[in-house]
């Protein structure tokens, strides 16, 4: 006889779930070793948890009386929402005589906690919450870049018509010389050619006055 496969409860309320193996008492030359999970205790030994677990954690879970490794029984007094999950009793059977065997059964019982809509509810709405807030930061993200790639672009813009008028202003430098220098070289070539053709004119004049 094992408890039923799945059995429902609420907050606060009270469950006893037990597995009756005593059929297996009328194995001969055989040694049983009975393992029992739960969502509080994971996987333990059954003369472990009747002896220890049950005393040290005794507001979790009531060690059943009298003890029987061939009757596990799992008594909680006021069920939480962590006590929902599979509890399971495993029986392995090894032999000394009977070298052959080598055998295990494990039976398991679901605990359902009902009316925890709520509690679900709340979970999708965190979940959807955290999806939004990472979508909303995705969005910020790609527009500071956006942001960030215009305003190179615009720098960039900016400092090209400047470097070129630089360029052309050094180009001159490096000649030395612009339109407005030659134009102002040149007047005085002019006025030196024109004096020095006016001394030559008197020059020649003050020799043939000289030779009349």
């Amino acid at each position: 006889m094992t408890a039923d496969p799945v059995v429902r409860r609420r907050v606060g309320d009270s469950v006893t779930l037990h597995w009756d193996l005593t059929a297996l008492r009328q194995l001969r030359d055989v040694t049983l070793r009975v393992l029992l999970t739960t969502p509080a205790t994971g996987r333990i030994r059954l003369d472990y948890y009747n002896a220890h677990w049950t005393i040290d954690n005794e507001r979790r879970h009531s060690a059943a009386q009298p003890a029987d490794h061939l009757r596990p029984t799992v008594v909680i007094d006021e069920i939480t929402v962590n006590d929902a999950g599979n509890y399971s009793a495993e029986v392995r059977l090894t032999s000394s005589v009977h070298r052959w065997l080598n055998a295990s059964w494990q039976f398991t019982t679901v605990l359902v906690l009902e009316g925890t809509g709520q509690t679900g509810s709340r979970s999708v709405v965190v979940i959807v919450l955290a999806t939004l807030l990472s979508v909303t930061s995705a969005g910020v993200c790609v527009l500071l870049l956006l942001t960030a790639c215009r305003r190179r672009r615009n720098t960039v813009d900016n400092i090209l018509p400047t470097t070129a008028t630089q360029s052309v202003g050094s180009a001159h430098d490096d000649n030395g010389y612009d339109e407005t220098d030659i134009r102002d070289d040149s007047q005085p070539v002019r006025e030196y050619s024109v004096s020095a053709k006016s001394r030559r004119f008197r020059y020649a004049n003050s020799n043939q006055q000289h030779a009349s």
